[in-house]
């Protein structure tokens, strides 16, 4: 693939061929030396090239930093710092897009996932396995499908006409071309299906973190949602219900305390107690696939602190996004504060208890933990950019952060991906567009995500409700931006996002519910791939 992406990689193959010619002039071999052609012949080389496909995902250029850099502020609900990104100025030359190798973009990490896996699916297959160890390989297989189709995913919904490679690409002549929506999208089903019919349900905790087969029907169900393919939607998403696998996490007593720390546990690094109840955190029954972060400083201190997923075993939201240890870039905005309906009388609560999960507010503290220097200490404004709005973005940023080595870097953190609430609703609006809800199947779903916060049931199922709950249930989870665009995308559009407060004079029908393909890849592809429609 003659792409900046991985174009130094397909050099450094030639080169090595280079040498190989010239051996009768040097006469000497190198013994031991191991090549993508010697490497891969041991159970353990399986399991690596299986591991190496999660890597990109929780990188730099994904879910370590870039995207949350992009969909934070690029939605109604949160303000950046400085006004390039919330006014969405970036075009095809924008470096943290792509096309540089970098490992600070999001075309690139993309199809560094798409690289590993293909290499997987590539290199597994010839490797003997001992025959009880047999289903083992076709798992690793099914996980490098799994992740190869979680990346033409994010490639479909951020660039729509990206490139579908399929085989390790080595020679640095070879271009590839644009796939159509219908391409991408059927490459998409074929490798989360194939994956599903390999995966198991769960793993041990040697081996959590790992796909699963609730999270490819997860994914299945909302690639279908975002095709408007409401039938095949709402029967994989039915699926992930119906498996038993995944439950909401419930307050287990009727107090204020105990609703707030059953949905904030979904976005905290360790668990949360109120007096002798625990609620586990990280990987815990509501997660469907979440990105592995942890404070493990072996790999990347002090030379790798900015390169998660690359140096370094944690993210850098806390470095970016946290006000109090980090550079304070985003806080809500106060409108965002306001979607949170007034909270359950009986629990003496003013708002929604999952407000006081999402927002900051000087009525909080930094910490509970008494062995920390941030215990008991007030969020202040100061801690928000100059943006004027009086709150800060808590969610996935309390209790706040203190590194091992130099705060903030290594933020442990886990990602939470997809979340079971996010299958619910997903469920919900498939419903309510494929009949009307006709069932009432939605409804009940809706109202699952609504009894776990403590909050009124509804009694109809409407685009308006559908849209406040996911504002409301998934906010600060950079899903938002993406909502709004396929909803605009609807034949009767749920919402027109260019006449949104704070996206309004900056959001173009026609050219931002995608971004460009990378100037510098279309380069490199000498013609062959085009820019999107959006940004001819």
């Amino acid at each position: 693939m003659k792409t900046n992406i991985i174009k130094t990689a397909l050099l450094i193959i030639s080169i090595f061929a280079m040498h190989a010619c010239q051996d009768d002039f040097l006469d000497l071999k190198l013994k031991n030396y191991q090549t993508s052609e010697n490497y891969f012949t041991t159970e353990a080389s399986a399991l690596a090239a299986t591991n190496s496909c999660y890597d990109p995902i929780k990188g730099r250029g994904l879910f370590g930093i870039n995207f949350q850099y992009f969909f934070y502020p690029a939605d109604d609900r949160i303000l950046f710092e400085t006004p390039g990104q919330e006014q969405l100025l970036y075009n095809a030359e924008s470096g943290s897009i792509g096309g540089n190798g970098s490992n600070f973009a999001l075309w690139d990490c993309i199809y560094r996932g798409v690289f590993r896996a293909n290499m997987a699916l590539e290199k597994i297959p010839p490797i003997e396995f001992k025959a009880a160890n047999e289903p083992l390989k076709q798992r690793y297989l099914a996980e490098a499908k799994f992740m190869r189709g979680l990346y033409f995913f994010y490639a479909k919904i951020l660039f729509d006409t990206p490139p579908v490679i399929l085989k390790v690409l080595k020679n640095p002549s070879e271009t590839v071309t644009n796939a159509t929506s219908e391409q991408i999208w059927k490459q998409i089903a074929s490798d989360l299906k194939s994956a599903v019919e390999v995966l198991p349900d769960k793993y041990d905790d040697a081996n959590v973190g790992r796909a699963t087969k609730g999270a490819a029907n997860a994914l299945l169900g909302k690639a279908y949602l975002y095709q408007q393919k409401w039938d095949s939607a709402k029967i994989y998403l039915k699926k992930v219900i119906d498996s038993n696998t995944y439950e909401l996490i419930k307050a287990q007593a009727e107090t204020k305390e105990d609703y707030i720390a059953a949905y904030q546990c979904n976005f905290t690094p360790k668990e949360l107690k109120v007096g002798a109840r625990v609620y586990k955190a990280e990987n815990n029954k509501e997660s469907v696939f979440e990105i592995q972060n942890s404070d493990n400083t072996e790999m990347g201190y002090p030379n790798g602190e900015w390169s998660p997923g690359n140096g370094s075993d944690g993210s850098l939201l806390s470095a970016w996004f946290c006000g109090v240890t980090g550079y304070k870039n985003v806080c809500p905005t106060a409108e965002a504060a306001a979607i949170f309906e007034v909270g359950p009388v009986a629990l003496s609560l003013a708002k929604d208890p999952r407000f006081y999960a999402n927002i900051f507010t000087t009525a909080d503290t930094l910490s509970k933990n008494p062995a920390s220097k941030y215990y008991n200490k007030p969020w202040i404004t100061a801690y928000a950019p100059a943006t004027g709005q009086g709150v800060g973005l808590k969610k996935y940023y309390w209790p706040v952060h203190e590194s091992v080595t130099a705060a903030p870097y290594f933020d442990p953190n886990n990602w939470r991906l997809i979340r079971y609430a996010d299958v619910l609703l997903m469920y919900a609006e498939a419903s309510l567009q494929l009949n009307n809800d006709a069932d009432g199947s939605g409804l009940v779903q809706m109202n699952e995500v609504r009894k776990r916060a403590g909050m009124p049931i509804l009694t109809a199922l409407t685009p308006d409700a559908i849209i406040r709950e996911r504002d409301v249930e998934l906010f600060g989870e950079c899903l938002r931006y993406h909502d709004l665009v396929r909803w605009s995308l609807l034949p009767t559009p749920w919402v027109v996002p260019e006449n949104l407060k704070y996206l309004s004079g900056y959001y173009k029908k026609g050219r931002n519910e995608y971004l460009p393909i990378p100037q510098s890849e279309i380069d490199a592809m000498q013609g062959d791939l085009v820019q999107n429609n959006y940004w001819k």
